[in-house]
């Protein structure tokens, strides 16, 4: 499988992987390096987000279950948190995701009991022709007090663009080559975004531009990205005749995403204003899960 590093500067390098893998008929995924967890304490209001925990699966695949595995994660309190779910017994949804569902169990580590209620994880394998793009959906309750929502971080998104020039033309850019990117960078409080082989008139070349240092909030069910104007990077360089201003993204874990942007153009062989809009979702258009 090949491997490719799509954003130049803080994106971690995906990883090409074909399923998980292991032997003996079970088969191990560690997501760990590409999540981002978030622990909302509902008593206290207070939040804890951190990189660092452990989130492994491991598929049976004679039983037809899967054994998911935390630890390592921090709470708003300041201590860590582990627990394992065993032998959990998995679905494939309309969109070919496994899909584990846990209204309520009790896990046991040592002397210490945990209740985990409403665990939901799906599992994405994600291929464009060789280059896989895995991605997992999950969130949990932690003794009914402590919400999780683990995000996939870096996530790649798919969907229809639409371009609209400053005298009204419309130009849609529906390949699955055209993609979308999104990490938060927590230690510096910021986002990034990538537009990758990104194509704002018929005339344009393919593009792959980072826009960075961009605002940001979260929850464990949505989050928003923003930044008035931008100078978009091609590669490690700037590109201010590219210039990018009124930038919004919105959206749910695990459902659909809406980015927006103005794109003013000035160079040689093109100038405009092009307003730049797109529905994306989890898997590239017109694709099955495998």
């Amino acid at each position: 499988m090949k491997q490719i590093k799509l954003f130049s500067v803080l994106l971690l390098t995906v990883i090409m992987t074909s399923c998980f893998g292991d032997s003996n008929n079970t088969l191990t995924q560690d997501f760990s390096s590409y999540c981002t967890s978030y622990v909302v304490d509902t008593t206290t209001g207070t939040t804890a987000i951190s990189n660092g925990a452990t989130y492994k699966a491991k598929n049976n695949i004679d039983k037809g279950t899967m054994t998911l595995e935390v630890s390592g994660l921090k709470l708003p309190n300041g201590t860590y948190m582990a627990f394992t779910l065993e032998d959990q017994r998995y679905i494939y949804n309309e969109k070919g995701a496994i899909v584990i569902n846990v209204p309520s169990a009790i896990t046991v580590m040592g002397d210490m009991s945990h209740t985990i209620t409403n665990l939901y994880f799906e599992y994405y394998s994600r291929y464009l022709g060789t280059q896989a793009f895995p991605m997992i959906v999950m969130n949990f309750t932690i003794d009914y007090q402590y919400t999780t929502r683990v995000i996939y971080n870096p996530a790649y998104y798919w969907g229809t663009t639409t371009i609209t020039d400053q005298e009204g033309n419309v130009f849609t850019n529906s390949e699955q080559s055209s993609f979308y990117g999104v990490q938060f960078d927590i230690e510096k409080n910021k986002a990034i975004f990538g537009a990758f082989n990104a194509k704002f008139n018929a005339n344009m070349p393919s593009m792959n531009m980072t826009f960075k240092d961009l605002d940001y909030t979260l929850s464990t069910t949505s989050y928003t990205v923003s930044k008035d104007e931008i100078i978009p990077t091609i590669g490690d360089t700037p590109y201010p005749s590219y210039k990018i201003t009124d930038f919004h993204m919105t959206g749910t874990w695990g459902g659909n995403q809406y980015v927006s942007f103005t794109c003013t153009i000035d160079t040689e062989k093109l100038k405009g204003t092009y307003r730049v809009s797109a529905s994306l979702a989890i898997l590239p258009p017109n694709t099955s899960n495998n």
